[in-house]
């Protein structure tokens, strides 16, 4: 299940539902892990954790594990930076 802040309605248990927008993202590179992402934005991992349980982060739960996305951590970037 990809969660990302606006990718379709709310299921029952909080977290949003794909919207089926699967052709835009790449999966010929490796997910990203919450250390990678954590050091792309110079951030704790503990940062990463809460930003994806608040639904700040878009991210990809496989099994018990939090992956990342390039391009969406990529747009997340420019959606969020202060000009």
């Amino acid at each position: 299940m990809v969660n990302h802040p606006r990718a379709g309605a709310l299921a029952g248990n909080g977290h949003r539902r794909s919207t089926g927008d699967a052709a835009e993202v790449a999966l010929d590179e490796p997910l990203w892990t919450v250390e990678k992402v954590a050091r792309l934005l110079s951030v704790k991992r503990a940062w990463v954790y809460t930003a994806t349980r608040d639904g700040l982060l878009p991210y990809v739960k496989v099994g018990r594990h939090l992956r990342f996305i390039r391009t969406d951590i990529e747009r997340w970037i420019l959606e969020n930076r202060n000009h």
